[in-house]
């Protein structure tokens, strides 16, 4: 688990901007309050991922409590959205957006939606993503995926075990 941090240590520190993946179906289980802490400085945009598996008035009014944005990176619903979000944040001429959140949350798909092509290996198996990876999404931003966390004080199997993490 320490490897892992050590992981999120340095995506936190190499991004411009992070996008924390949450689970629509567990938004609050899924959510990373130890991650959230972390980031200092930096952008942070909520992405509750898999819009299409729950209830969409549920999900619109929890993403605009949380000013989130929700999507679903397999049916590529709300990309366009979230694309001009970190369009909006990413002035630099070269963009490093981070991608943190638990495991199974669909990180590599949405990294593969925002691409517009597989660029990173997906498994419905939690803990596929092992390494980091730096993926082109234009010519100026950079997606860098990592491998699923749990917050580092989180003991709690029954909620892994829900959350299928």
């Amino acid at each position: 688990m320490r490897g892992f941090w050590k992981t999120v240590n340095f995506v936190i520190k190499e991004s411009d901007i992070i996008l924390e993946v949450i689970d629509a179906r567990f938004p609050e289980l899924t959510r990373n309050p130890e991650i959230e802490d972390k980031i200092k400085n930096k952008i942070l945009i909520l992405v509750i991922n898999k819009c299409d598996l729950v209830d969409k008035k549920e999900i619109e009014e929890y993403a605009k409590k949380h000013k989130a944005i929700f999507i679903s990176a397999n049916q590529r619903l709300g990309t366009t959205l979230l694309k001009k979000e970190i369009f909006r944040h990413a002035k630099k001429e070269r963009n490093i957006i981070g991608i943190l959140g638990y495991p199974n949350t669909g990180k590599s798909s949405l990294i593969n939606a925002l691409a517009g092509r597989r660029a990173a290996k997906t498994s419905p198996k939690s803990g596929y993503t092992t390494g980091k990876q730096l993926i082109k999404m234009t010519p100026t931003i950079y997606l860098l995926d990592t491998p699923g966390v749990f917050p580092y004080k989180e003991k709690n199997e029954l909620k892994h075990a829900l959350t299928s993490s």
